[in-house]
């Protein structure tokens, strides 16, 4: 028998001998951990194609729009939001700093123009109120 079959017969026989090792409560608490992530998953993209923006100007709700259809939204003369790929960002603002412009793309985390009194809140449409602490 030559050296190279004798090396992979042996590899054969150490990974039946690990296999043996798992109990049949280690399959499950794979099966479990496996299905847990694959469902964690689909629940995820599904609540992020419910996803809406709610947008207030001077502490007055200017509208709700859906983060599934892309638009621009303008808020005042100098002031706008682009919604795409389920994602909301001001476009571009007239403060000077331009702080709602630099933070970028937003799922989660409220977009806030203090100098314009502007914030876009991002919440979904299930019911279930998402918590902010900002407002």
């Amino acid at each position: 028998m030559s050296e190279m079959r004798k090396s992979h017969l042996w590899s054969l026989l150490m990974f039946r001998a690990k296999l043996r090792l798992l109990t049949l409560a280690d399959m499950f608490l794979i099966l479990f951990l496996l299905s847990a992530a694959v469902l964690s998953y689909i629940y995820i993209n599904k609540t992020k194609s419910r996803l809406s923006a709610y947008v207030y100007y001077h502490n007055n709700l200017l509208g709700t729009y859906e983060l599934s259809k892309p638009q621009v939204i303008e808020i005042n003369d100098k002031c706008s939001a682009e919604i795409k790929n389920n994602k909301i960002r001001m476009l571009n603002s007239d403060c000077r700093d331009k702080l709602c412009v630099k933070q970028g793309w937003s799922d989660m985390i409220p977009i806030i123009c203090l100098p314009n009194q502007i914030v876009i809140e991002v919440k979904s449409n299930t019911g279930k109120q998402n918590l902010h602490i900002l407002h």
